[in-house]
C-alpha cells in the first residue's frame, strides 16, 4: 500500500521529480502546515482509493505510517528547509543548469531514502494482503489508467500544452508574483517544444504494474523483500528508450526555462521570491521541531 506510494514518488527521478517539487512549492504556507499536519489521513484516503484494509490490517497500517511520518518530519523537512535556503541564496546571485540538477539531485536521494526507509514494514503489509485486496488493487489500477488516458491521451496536443503553460505559470507566480510578458512569452516557448509523453508515461505504468502485480503473486516467499527492494529502486529498467529520451529534453528544457525565467526577474519580482522560499524553509524548519501526534 505504501508501495503504491513509494514508486509514484522513487520514479519522480528527473522531470517528475522538479514537477513534484513545483507543486509542493505552490502550496501556501499555511496550506503545507495543514498538508502535512493532516498527511496521515491523505495517505490513508489514497490508499482507500485501491484497497479496503481489514480490522486486523488497519492498526498495522496505522503504526507503521505514524513511523514512517515521523522519520521523515524529524530526518527530511530539515533538508528540505536547507534545500530552499541553498536555491534562495544562489538564485539571488543567478541561477545556472548545474545548480538546478543539483538542487534536483539532492530531492531525488531525499525521496529514495524515505522508500527504503517504508521497505521493511511494507513488505510485512502486502505479505498480508489478500486475494480479494489484490483484485481490488488491479481495478484501482485500471480506473487510474482510464483517467490518466482522459487527460493526457485522449485530449489534444493543444489543450495539453496549454494546460501546461497556464499550470507552470501559475506555479511560478506563486513565488515571485505577477509575471511580465516576456516571461509569459518564454513559459508559452517552453510548452511548444515540450515533447509530450502521455503515450510513453502510459507504457511505462503499465509495465510496471503488470510486474507488480507479478510480484504480489509471490508475496509470501522468503525472498519478496529482496525482489521488492530491486524493483522499486531500479524504474529505470522499466522505462523505454523513448521515454528516457523525453524525459531527458524535457528536463534540459526546464532547466533552461528556470535559469532563464530567474535571470529575466526584476527587483520586486526578486524580493518576493527571496521572502517566499526563505518563509517556505521557516515552515519546514518549524514542522521538523513539532511532535507528531
Amino acid at each position: 500500500m505504501i508501495g503504491l506510494i513509494g514508486h509514484e514518488v522513487v520514479t519522480m527521478k528527473s522531470l517528475k521529480i522538479f514537477t513534484f517539487i513545483l507543486l509542493l512549492l505552490s502550496l501556501s504556507a499555511c496550506t503545507v502546515k495543514f498538508v502535512y499536519n493532516n498527511l496521515d489521513w491523505v495517505v490513508k484516503w489514497y490508499v482507500d482509493d485501491y484497497i479496503t484494509l481489514t480490522a486486523e490490517q488497519k492498526p498495522i497500517f496505522n503504526a507503521h505510517l505514524a513511523e514512517l511520518l515521523h522519520y521523515h518530519r524529524q530526518q527530511h523537512l530539515p533538508e528540505y528547509a536547507s534545500l530552499l535556503q541553498d536555491i534562495a541564496r544562489e538564485a539571488d546571485q543567478g541561477l545556472t543548469v548545474d545548480q538546478i540538477q543539483s538542487y534536483q539531485n539532492r530531492f531525488g536521494h531525499l525521496i529514495e531514502a524515505l522508500v527504503v526507509e517504508a521497505i521493511d514494514p511494507l513488505t510485512l503489509l502486502l505479505a498480508q494482503m489478500n486475494d480479494q485486496q489484490v483484485h481490488a488493487l488491479q481495478d484501482g489500477f485500471d480506473k487510474a489508467n482510464r483517467s490518466f488516458i482522459e487527460r493526457f491521451i485522449s485530449t489534444s496536443e493543444d489543450a495539453q500544452r496549454q494546460r501546461q503553460a497556464q499550470n507552470l505559470a501559475k506555479m511560478l507566480q506563486r513565488f515571485v508574483g505577477s509575471l511580465n510578458t516576456q516571461q509569459l512569452a518564454m513559459i508559452q516557448r517552453w510548452s511548444t517544444e515540450y515533447h509530450l509523453m502521455g503515450v510513453e508515461f502510459l507504457q511505462t505504468r503499465l509495465g510496471w504494474q503488470a510486474q507488480f502485480m507479478a510480484l504480489l503473486a509471490e508475496r509470501h516467499q522468503a525472498d519478496f523483500k529482496q525482489h521488492l527492494h530491486a524493483y522499486l529502486l531500479s524504474p529505470a529498467t522499466q522505462q523505454s528508450a523513448v521515454y528516457q529520451e523525453k524525459v531527458a529534453h524535457n528536463q534540459q528544457l526546464m532547466w533552461v526555462l528556470l535559469v532563464n525565467i530567474n535571470s529575466s526577474l526584476d527587483a520586486k519580482q526578486k524580493q518576493s521570491l527571496q521572502r517566499n522560499l526563505y518563509k517556505l524553509a521557516e515552515d519546514f524548519t518549524e514542522l521538523a521541531l513539532h511532535k507528531t501526534r
